[in-house]
């Protein structure tokens, strides 16, 4: 059997930059063979087009739809995770850190619909502004320094990242992360 190798690293979150982090969009090494035995076949797919970043807001008012669904089937699908995996010359340092984005499809008189818009959260705001991480998230702390991330503990500015969830609490529309500090937004423009 033969055993096939990238020739160039995958573009996306910090491409070829540190190889400690499998996000860095490094190339394949050693994949398996072409062969169709179970042996050789890869465990999973190429988790790293997980890291590539979105960085454009979209509207399509007319996704193309194959087949038909029941003529009930009406409503919207809201979702958010992580979009962004970098600032500036800055990379996350885990999945859960990019920066969230929601993502809505709506499903009306055998139509699709979708839009997707980050979270306007302070995080991303403050990252942006900045043009650095700004704020520590899940396993990205900002703070380069032994005495910054000691100072870190005793004046704790938690991320508001809400890349995990989506809910409705009251009437109002949150998206929400591990920290208690929930995102309002709009359902309908997001």
């Amino acid at each position: 059997h033969r055993t096939v190798s990238s020739a160039a690293p995958r573009r996306g979150a910090g491409a070829g930059r540190s190889p400690a982090n499998p996000s860095r969009g490094l190339p394949l090494q050693n994949t398996p063979c072409l062969c169709p035995r179970p042996c050789c076949r890869p465990p999973m797919s190429d988790y790293r087009r997980g890291f590539e970043s979105l960085r454009q807001e979209l509207h399509e008012p007319s996704l193309p739809v194959e087949g038909e669904w029941p003529d009930w089937l009406e409503g919207t699908l809201i979702r958010n995770g992580p979009a962004q995996f970098e600032v500036g010359d800055e990379d996350y340092n885990h999945w859960f850190d990019g920066h969230a984005m929601l993502h809505a499809f709506r499903m009306r008189d055998g139509t699709v619909s979708y839009r997707n818009r980050f979270v306007r959260s302070q995080s991303r705001t403050e990252a942006l502004e900045q043009g650095r991480i700004a704020r520590s998230e899940f396993a990205t702390d900002p703070c380069m320094s032994l005495f910054g991330r000691v100072m870190s503990v005793f004046n704790p500015n938690p991320t508001d990242n809400a890349s995990i969830n989506v809910a409705r609490l009251d009437d109002q529309y949150v998206a929400l992360t591990a920290t208690p500090l929930p995102v309002a937004f709009d359902p309908e423009t997001l």
